[in-house]
């Protein structure tokens, strides 16, 4: 959880938590549902539309 809690912040991250726990949501099938419809190459083309515009400013070191 720590990648939700970073980006979500506690708070957040709980509630995404208790909506998805809720409504006994599997979030593992909807994702595989939700990834098998797409084209081949669209989650490529999506990611890097993503990551262009959301350019990584962290402090992380290439060793």
């Amino acid at each position: 959880m720590g990648v939700y809690l970073d980006n979500m912040g506690v708070i957040d991250a709980e509630y995404f938590i208790s909506l998805i726990k809720r409504d006994d949501f599997d979030y593992t099938v909807w994702q595989r549902e939700y990834f098998d419809k797409m084209e081949s190459g669209e989650f490529a083309t999506k990611a890097s539309a993503y990551a262009n515009s959301h350019p990584y400013e962290g402090k992380a070191q290439i060793l």
